[in-house]
């Protein structure tokens, strides 16, 4: 495959489609994102927000104030 023929599948690929009204109506009762605005597309790809307490976990890293973290002389 050359880079001409590459360049055409993907602009191919890339095409617009066009829907008649009967169809786009089809496409957006079965999918929600399909006449999503942007915030609503975005909020979607990020998901649900969940909370996390903090003050419960056990740290996973050492903190930068803990005596003994430097290990290098610092002077």
């Amino acid at each position: 495959m050359n880079i001409f023929d590459h360049y055409r599948q993907r602009y191919e690929a890339a095409k617009d489609e066009e829907f008649t009204l009967q169809d786009f109506l089809t496409i957006c009762r079965q999918d929600r994102s399909a006449y999503a605005n942007t915030a609503e597309r975005l909020l979607m790809a990020i998901g649900e927000p969940n909370m996390v307490d903090t003050a419960q976990e056990t740290p996973t890293f050492p903190t930068l104030l803990q005596p003994g973290y430097c290990s290098l002389s610092c002077v």
